[in-house]
């Protein structure tokens, strides 16, 4: 196939993983552009926009679009079969996204009116539309994106990945440096590599969007993505419900604050996923082996996993003092207040991420379901309870309040129903360890016992001196 490069499968897999990261770190490297043009508050709605964008891609095809996944080598018995299943895919998402983007400018302006405060409160037009826009965008090309990596079409999925960002960055300069439009200019900016890939797709498919649909083919896809929508929905609360309560209760330049707070902690996560993928495959070969798995050998993989987030997060603590060098506004440094909190409570998540992951294994998919479903619900009963009285703080009390239900249930589910995944509770002894040690030095500058400006190296110091005299044996 065109564009198929021959590698093995872990390199395969290591390639796709870094050129789907590609995306996520440039928008962390642009946050010195967002921090010296924008304002606080301008920051916050355009994070918010972010946040309808994501939600718009969830509902705007009813996530038929990521059937191509599971369903691509299903629909590859017979030769060009996989490239129907595109076709049929594509003209599924094209109409849904038509229907959508009508109904969404028919109710958008009272879903606002309704979601938002009153104070300060972005409009639909064009706030929202643009939002709408860049979420029915990514949803057109997820099909033909999916048919490029399944296939294992490595320099096309290279050039696409790379296109969208290249996109992305010189509308973002464009817009926001030279015409300095503000929270709408980057809004704007970020419609330009959705639209690329969206145009892209269709190009590639014009002859196919012609052709009758298989209805077998979208029958199955439909069967696959329907039953997602409640999950994806509870997901989505998960991730952005927090900052809809804060524009709520608050204005948005506190929405500005967390979001940067976010933007930086969230790298912790990231390394919990990319440390995850590249564990996996020998975690679940050392659970699948005969006789059962060796302890000792999941604690080793248990310490490597454990290691990356931990050392991540203590080097966030020990460069947040940074941003002084980056900007002055008051409402972006407001963010050193909260960031030990914050990294705390994704250091936390990396715990649920691993104890998920073993339960995956042992094919206990409801389970996690249902533990999710109930995280989420005391995650969102906290948001509106704890918010508007304590802000941020109220915030980050919300997700850690979440992620220790979640880690309760699926520990206890781990022990009771798949305690072959988790023989020993030793395994999970470097986050029990290494969290009070990072909050250890905040606690001492608190009471004055070391100048703060020593915090965050100390903060580091002990997270790395741990995990490279003990965690980090040489057997890893």
């Amino acid at each position: 196939m065109k564009g198929r490069v021959s590698h093995s499968p872990l390199r395969t897999s290591l390639l796709f993983t870094g050129l789907t990261f590609v995306q996520p770190a440039v928008n962390f490297l642009l946050l010195p552009l967002y921090l010296a043009y924008l304002t606080p508050s301008e920051y916050g709605l355009y994070a918010l926009m972010v946040t309808v964008s994501v939600l718009a891609h969830h509902l705007a095809a009813l996530r038929v679009q990521d059937a191509m996944g599971p369903l691509y080598f299903r629909f590859g018995r017979q030769p060009g079969e996989q490239r129907v299943f595109l076709d049929g895919l594509l003209q599924a998402t094209l109409v849904l996204n038509v229907l959508f983007l009508m109904v969404a400018l028919g109710v958008g302006p009272w879903i606002f009116a309704s979601l938002f405060s009153d104070g300060g409160a972005p409009d639909f037009f064009p706030y929202g539309v643009l939002a709408v826009l860049i979420g029915v965008l990514n949803s057109i090309s997820g099909p033909y994106l999916g048919f490029v990596k399944n296939g294992r079409q490595v320099r096309r999925f290279a050039a696409l990945h790379l296109g969208l960002v290249a996109a992305n960055v010189g509308a973002q300069l464009s817009l926001i440096v030279v015409l300095q439009r503000g929270a709408l200019g980057a809004l704007e900016a970020r419609l330009a590599g959705p639209a690329l890939l969206a145009l892209v797709a269709l190009a590639v498919s014009a002859r196919g969007l012609l052709r009758r649909p298989d209805w077998e083919h979208l029958r199955a896809a439909f069967r696959f993505s329907l039953p997602l929508l409640p999950f994806a929905a509870v997901v989505w609360v998960a991730a952005f419900a927090d900052r809809v309560w804060i524009e709520r209760s608050f204005y948005l330049t506190t929405l500005g604050t967390y979001s940067l707070l976010l933007a930086l902690v969230t790298m912790v996560t990231m390394a919990s996923h990319a440390s995850w993928n590249g564990i996996q495959p020998f975690l679940f070969e050392e659970l699948s082996a005969i006789g059962g798995p060796s302890t000792r050998r999941l604690q080793q993989l248990a310490r490597t996993y454990f290691s990356i987030p931990f050392l991540v997060g203590g080097a966030l603590a020990a460069g947040a003092p940074l941003l002084h060098a980056l900007t002055d506004e008051p409402g972006y440094l407001a963010v050193l207040t909260f960031a030990t909190a914050g990294i705390a409570v994704y250091l936390t998540e990396s715990v649920s991420i691993f104890l998920r992951g073993l339960l995956t294994h042992a094919l206990k998919p409801a389970i996690i379901s249902i533990a999710t479903t109930i995280s989420v619900a005391i995650q969102f009963g906290s948001y509106i309870i704890l918010i508007p009285h304590f802000g941020i703080n109220g915030a980050l009390a919300g997700i850690l309040a979440g992620q220790l239900i979640l880690i309760a249930i699926l520990l206890i589910s781990l022990r009771t129903k798949a305690r072959q995944a988790l023989p020993s509770l030793k395994i999970l002894a470097p986050p029990l360890i290494l969290i009070p040690l990072f909050l250890l030095p905040k606690l001492m500058g608190h009471f004055g016992w070391i100048a703060s400006p020593w915090t965050g190296i100390l903060q580091f110091s002990c997270i790395f001196l741990p995990i490279l005299g003990y965690f980090l044996k040489k057997e890893d």
